[in-house]
């Protein structure tokens, strides 16, 4: 009789520690699928953040540009925008490379003074500062 009940409280034993495991592993997992989540939507938020930044500080560089005169504003915007070389931006404006080369060193002379510290924000990820 004595083995009989050693064995079935060792069993009842066994199953509770099972148990336990199981809804710890259970615990666990749920833990981590909401860490996971959770590590998701801070990734998420920094970019929408990160993004909204950078959004703020083009917004913030276009209204200056926009205040520049007719053609100062339209060789920064083309320049920036196309991606064309200053030879071919020269070729199909029929403005002198030298003079475009020029033109575009003050305007980035400019930008820069004007947006140093915005653009060093965004760079720090300081996107509530722009």
């Amino acid at each position: 009789m004595d083995f009989y009940m050693y064995m079935t409280l060792r069993s009842i034993y066994l199953n509770k520690a099972k148990k336990k495991s199981i809804a710890n592993e259970t615990v666990d997992m749920q833990q981590e699928a909401l860490e996971f989540t959770l590590n998701n939507l801070r990734e998420e938020f920094a970019d929408v953040e990160e993004e909204q930044g950078f959004k703020r500080l083009m917004n913030k560089i276009f209204t200056e540009v926009n205040s520049w005169d007719f053609y100062s504003k339209n060789i920064f915007i083309a320049y920036f925008t196309t991606g064309l070389s200053l030879d071919k931006l020269s070729n199909e404006t029929g403005i002198g490379r030298s003079s475009l080369y020029n033109s575009i060193r003050r305007y980035r002379e400019v930008i820069r003074e004007s947006f140093s510290e915005d653009a060093e924000d965004y760079y720090n990820g300081d996107y509530d500062k722009i």
